[in-house]
């Protein structure tokens, strides 16, 4: 899934803006700006990161700068979902605050705020998250500093509320991520550990992600899926046995990772158009 970077046009005498959808359609992307979004209506899904989970009324989620994310609301979906989503989001960059608010006492829990949301924060208690709607809507009715002032002051609450949990397992920005990096520890990690039972969630313990987004970014990273490029190794190391040792098929499928001989037959007529033992002759043929 491609990522986009999506650019937040403020009003000209505005350093941060809010912002009402009745609707979410927006693909997957990230921005520069911090974003804190509460969901007026409706259910859906949501990708935060590494994360893939639901939404429904009342949510309220902070989501750090350059972190990936979409929200997909139900009834663009399912036909029988009548309630659209609806959202007030609130979009401000890190321009706002000084370099070194986290040596600045008052600024603290604020800065320690900004840093978790780099894994989305969701806030969980309905009725904090309806105080924070009422004071979200007197950003709009205030101008010059008194806006800045509300918005401190969102975040110093936010900072205090005790019912939250961070939305994605690791932080993660498309500022400071090497996806190549990612990809490349999967491989490493594969070529390591390919006669192991591997499950996905092994292979993805590897990355501090989570399958689903591991799965996702390995197959647009490599056109390929992770268990596809698994079977090649495992193909490929058989087919060196093949020629090196005189080992039967059973052995070969077991020192290749194999715990079943016809999954492995399988799977080796696949990757090579031939069964073991043919391919072993034809071996035999070009070198006589």
């Amino acid at each position: 899934m491609k990522i986009l970077r999506r650019k937040i046009i403020h009003d000209i005498d505005r350093s941060f803006s809010i912002v009402t959808f009745s609707h979410l359609q927006y693909p997957l992307h990230y921005h520069d700006e911090y974003e804190l979004i509460l969901m007026t209506s409706g259910t859906g899904r949501e990708y935060i990161g590494h994360a893939v989970g639901k939404f429904a009324q009342w949510d309220l989620t902070l989501i750090g700068k350059g972190v990936p994310h979409v929200h997909i609301c139900d009834s663009m979906s399912d036909p029988s979902v009548k309630t659209e989503s609806s959202c007030e989001v609130l979009y401000f960059p890190a321009s706002l605050f000084p370099e070194n608010m986290e040596v600045v006492e008052e600024y603290r829990p604020i800065h320690t705020l900004l840093k978790k949301s780099m894994s989305g924060i969701r806030f969980t208690d309905p009725d904090e998250n309806r105080r924070i709607h009422a004071d979200m809507k007197k950003i709009r009715k205030t101008t010059g500093i008194a806006r800045v002032q509300v918005l401190l002051s969102i975040l110093d609450k936010l900072s205090c509320f005790s019912r939250t949990r961070l939305v994605s397992p690791l932080p993660v920005s498309i500022e400071k991520e090497n996806f190549a990096d990612a990809v490349t520890r999967i491989q490493v990690y594969l070529k390591e550990a390919f006669r192991e039972n591997l499950s996905l969630n092994d292979i993805a313990g590897k990355t501090g992600m989570n399958a689903n987004a591991m799965c996702r970014l390995f197959k647009r990273e490599t056109g390929q899926t992770v268990f596809h490029y698994l079977a090649r190794i495992r193909i490929d190391n058989a087919c060196r046995l093949l020629i090196d040792t005189g080992w039967p098929v059973s052995r070969l499928a077991w020192e290749s990772g194999y715990a079943n001989l016809s999954h492995f037959n399988r799977q080796f007529r696949q990757m090579t158009g031939q069964t073991p033992s043919e391919y072993k002759q034809s071996l035999t043929l070009k070198t006589a």
